[in-house]
């Protein structure tokens, strides 16, 4: 009996821990500009799983920085491109 009761408070412990992401504002200028029809990069829809391109950026920018700024300014795919760490193929 001991062993289920273990169990269970490590699920439930793991189920406790889970955080909100931190939405950076950047980020959704970002991906609101790669949605636009003049740069149309796939990356500024989101996933296929229903997480927003603002909150894969805003993880990804808490482990490494991202060139927010650049992406919300392109005018363009290949400008976009041109910031890094974007592939923007269509």
């Amino acid at each position: 009996m001991k062993y289920p009761v273990i169990l269970l408070f490590l699920v439930a412990c793991a189920a406790t821990q889970r955080t909100e992401t931190v939405i950076e504002p950047d980020a959704e200028r970002a991906c609101a500009n790669l949605r636009r029809p003049e740069v149309h990069c796939p990356e500024g829809f989101g996933s296929a799983g229903g997480v927003s391109c603002a909150e894969i950026v805003s993880r990804r920018h808490a482990l490494m920085p991202l060139p927010l700024t650049c992406w919300a300014n392109a005018t363009s795919a290949p400008e976009a491109m041109g910031c890094g760490s974007l592939r923007c193929i269509r």
